[in-house]
This record gives structure tokens, C-alpha cells and sequence, in this order.
């Protein structure tokens, strides 16, 4: 699946910045006129093999998900009263 610039950058979650620094360290993009796409299967694989060791893209966003979900979850709790705040539970104990 080809996208353009910025249907990439929002399907992936990073900035354009990030797109074109990506680019100039080799990932795979077409060109067609002044306009670039990239095929996410591709642009994927090629962050993942970039990894080695280090980051893996793919697991780190799940992870980034994953604690966004988590986050939101405990502010839902504490405004719905189900929590509060730790030095209020302190100071009462």
C-alpha cells in the first residue's frame, strides 16, 4: 500500500521531519513528479531490519500504545472518583 508524505506520516505516527530523515538514511520511497510515497510493508521492514538490537520500531509503538491506553484509563478512574490522590490517602492514614 503506497501513501503519500504526509498519509504516512500520520499512519505512523511520527513527523515529516522524521519521513525525510528516514529518506536520507536509505529507506525505501517512490517519486513520482515532486510527490513521494512509500509503501508501508516496505518502510516497515526496512525499520525493523535497521533495528538490530536496538529500538524495534514495531514493539515500541505497541508499548507507546499501550501506556497512552493505560494513561487515559487512570485519568477516567480519578475523575470518576475511583481514585485519589496518594497524599490525601497519606495524610488520612
Amino acid at each position: 500500500m503506497e501513501l503519500n508524505r504526509s498519509d504516512t506520516a500520520q499512519k505512523l505516527n511520527v513527523a515529516l521531519t522524521t519521513l525525510d530523515y528516514w529518506r536520507h538514511k536509505g529507506c525505501p520511497y517512490s517519486k513520482r513528479g515532486k510527490q513521494v510515497f512509500f509503501n508501508l510493508d516496505e518502510l516497515k521492514t526496512w525499520l525493523d531490519e535497521r533495528s538490530c538490537g536496538e529500538l524495534n520500531y514495531t514493539q515500541e509503538r505497541a508499548k507507546l500504545t499501550k501506556l497512552q491506553a493505560e494513561k487515559v484509563s487512570l485519568e477516567l478512574d480519578q475523575q470518576r472518583g475511583s481514585l485519589i490522590p496518594m497524599e490525601l490517602a497519606i495524610a488520612t492514614w
